[in-house]
């Protein structure tokens, strides 16, 4: 595991933590003198240190073991948006009255909860999940947002992944809190059309991009569209794919350097 010290001022910190995590940065605190990141071991540390030029930089390669207890001590249980309450599977914190509690778990698979995008899709599933609704979770990753789908009354939750590590980790997730998902590897053209009245896409601005197509086709008429996983400056290239694909954008929502998009199907 690479640690990666960056020193900064507050003006700063919202960029570099967009650098950060496009990088692949599964945790980022904030200290006094900047910011510390941590990324998997496999990262060049010269791509970190071409990403973040002309920055006072300290790059630690730290043992797996001293990672995970450091990954234990530094999480805490945290509210995100009106009904959610994110915390580790290891946390014995109360979950606050009137909250969905949802496990944190670390692992290889993308979608712990501490992305921002992923905290923008829980926001935006909020005000778009109703209880008859079916909901498709594409790239589903750790499986969090599928879960929170269901948390939130959905009737049906379907859930896809092409990488296989990542549909054993939501396995495992879906066995133990939300077994009624229907969970496979493989994309969206396995599914028959407009099947879906909520569509999440989680993923990148290329996958965005790509999907659009698709993410229309399993959509009834009036569908949402939850769409993520992409920096702000990407952001007329992925509305203009979904504007051409016959959605509407409705809502956007940014946090530091990222951005989620709320469209419905024309």
């Amino acid at each position: 595991m690479l640690a990666v010290e960056v020193a900064c001022g507050p003006q700063e910190r919202d960029q570099i933590v967009a650098e950060l995590y496009e990088l692949g940065a599964t945790g980022i605190l904030e200290k006094d003198t900047g910011l510390l990141a941590y990324l998997p071991s496999h990262i060049d540390p010269r791509v970190v240190e071409g990403r973040l030029a002309g920055l006072a930089l300290r790059i630690i390669s730290e043992p797996e073991q001293d990672w995970a207890l450091r990954w234990r001590e530094c999480w805490r249980g945290f509210t995100v948006g009106e009904r959610f309450f994110l915390a580790p599977e290891w946390s014995e914190a109360p979950t606050p009255p009137g909250r969905i509690r949802l496990l944190l778990r670390p692992g290889r698979a993308c979608g712990t909860g501490l992305h921002p995008c992923t905290q923008l899709c829980l926001e935006l599933l909020e005000s778009v999940v109703k209880p008859d609704h079916v909901v498709v979770d594409v790239g589903t990753g750790s499986g969090l947002l599928a879960v929170a789908a269901v948390h939130l009354g959905a009737v049906r939750v379907i859930a896809c992944d092409l990488a296989e590590e990542a549909v054993e980790e939501a396995r495992q997730r879906f066995a133990q809190e939300a077994p009624d998902v229907l969970l496979y590897q493989g994309s969206l053209r396995s599914l028959q059309a407009c099947v879906a009245d909520v569509v999440i896409v989680n993923i990148s601005a290329p996958a965005a991009i790509q999907l659009a197509p698709e993410v229309r086709r399993v959509s009834r008429t009036g569908a949402a569209a939850v769409i993520s996983g992409f920096p702000v400056r990407q952001r007329e290239r992925v509305r203009a794919a979904l504007e051409e694909a016959g959605f509407a954008e409705l809502e956007r929502r940014e946090r530091e350097g990222w951005q989620a998009v709320l469209c419905y199907t024309r």
